[in-house]
């Protein structure tokens, strides 16, 4: 059966994390899977315990022997993972996020898109809001890849019901493909023109908008750094899950329309 898989590390952020990965699982009608890696015999119990939204009612817990980039990664392909949701661990210059980033491995790794939760991220998750997030967020231009990540954006709104808000460079007109992308969706699509690269105006968006995730792809430039310092978390999708990201999402929008 399909999962979201939380990666639990032991930072101050843990239980931050294991929230965002239960709201989504909860939105989308799936098992919550709460992992911890380990190298080693460290005692875990008390670690998933502590970060179990849950409490164990409709959650599983399990630890994975090996390092971080391969353990999660196995465990999300072992549980049919939708979605794999990590923290970015602690703040850090950009230069070593860009280049020694556990969560950015562990993105590379993975054949399943990767949700991204910041410190400020879970700083805000933790943080009481005064109404729920509404919205997801993706920057888009003419590019194949933009598309297909587009394409993932559009399927999780559709399946959690919540709008999608596309950040583009331009306003899109009859001849654009945008306008053919927005016609295909089901689900309450809304764009927005900004200067410059789309990306780089997702936090601001994303505020405006009061999103609940941001969708980015793996090759975007920006596509870490935004992981990095964004207040909200980010669905970085690599161009090895966008197309069964797409199917498996679509195929729980159906089932759920289906059941209702």
């Amino acid at each position: 059966m399909p999962s979201v898989v939380v990666g639990i590390d032991r930072s101050h952020s843990a239980p931050a994390v294991a929230a965002v990965g239960d709201r989504l699982a909860s939105l989308l009608g799936l098992p919550l899977i709460l992992v911890h890696a380990t190298t080693g015999a460290e005692p875990a119990g008390e670690l998933l315990e502590h970060a179990d939204p849950r409490r164990g009612m409709g959650s599983r817990r399990c630890v994975a022997i090996g390092g971080l980039t391969d353990a999660l990664p196995q465990v999300a392909e072992q549980h049919d993972a939708v979605l794999l949701v990590i923290g970015t661990g602690t703040y850090k210059p950009i230069r070593e996020l860009f280049h020694r980033s556990k969560a950015n491995a562990v993105v590379r790794a993975a054949s399943h898109p990767v949700v991204l939760v910041s410190p400020a991220a879970a700083e805000r998750e933790r943080t009481p809001r005064p109404t729920a997030p509404s919205a997801i967020v993706c920057p888009i231009d003419q590019s194949p890849e933009a598309r297909r990540v587009a394409q993932v954006a559009a399927a999780l709104a559709s399946a959690t019901l919540t709008r999608l808000v596309l950040v583009h460079a331009s306003s899109p007109n009859a001849h654009d493909p945008i306008e053919d992308l927005l016609r295909q969706q089901d689900c309450d699509v809304a764009t927005r023109s900004v200067d410059g690269r789309p990306s780089d105006r997702l936090e601001v968006i994303g505020a405006e908008e009061n999103a609940a995730v941001a969708v980015i792809a793996a090759n975007e430039p920006s596509a870490r750094s935004v992981a990095a310092w964004a207040t909200r978390p980010v669905l970085v999708v690599s161009p090895t899950a966008a197309s069964e990201a797409t199917e498996t999402l679509t195929r729980l929008r159906s089932a759920a329309h289906d059941a209702g």
